[in-house]
């Protein structure tokens, strides 16, 4: 497997990839943009790899992804955080809630990550997808499903391929 593994997934509709680059943190492997926005907030999803030596700390990343984000919102709360996925593929996912300046006005955001589990663990360590959904708290619960669907279909993508 390579030091940075391709990965496949598709899209939910009304949903656009946009460049990592234009991704609000560092390190995103993909970006995409919901086509309504609310409050001045356009919703939007991104995918992080990254690869860990031990499973046992899925956990410690999910409590990291609060720490950065603690760091630009310090009023962030973990509303919930559960293990999800199976023993293939564990997981850990945890919503946040935090406060964010929109066009100089305070929004208030739901953000719904997940941390996953992919691929078979080799020399390289054991790969896991980082993935966040960020919406108002208005228009999360609506977006949520899609999102879902979109993590359920992230895939490491075959190396021939």
């Amino acid at each position: 497997m390579s030091a940075n593994p391709r990965f496949s997934f598709t899209l939910p509709a009304g949903w656009e990839p946009r460049p990592a680059s234009a991704a609000p943190v560092q390190g995103v492997d993909l970006a995409a943009l919901y086509a309504i926005a609310d409050q001045g907030f356009t919703p939007n999803i991104t995918v992080a790899l990254q690869r860990v030596r031990d499973l046992a700390g899925l956990e410690q990343i999910a409590e990291q992804t609060v720490q950065l984000l603690a760091r630009r919102h310090p009023d962030v709360t973990v509303a919930r955080r559960a293990p999800l996925g199976g023993e293939r593929a564990p997981g850990i996912g945890q919503e946040v809630r935090f406060t964010a300046d929109v066009a100089g006005s305070p929004v208030t955001l739901t953000q719904v990550q997940v941390v996953l589990a992919a691929g078979p663990l080799d020399e390289a360590g054991q790969v896991v997808f980082k993935s966040a959904f960020t919406a108002t708290e208005r228009q999360a619960p609506s977006l949520l499903p899609a999102f879902q669907q979109f993590v359920a279909g992230l895939a490491l993508a075959d190396e021939e391929g």
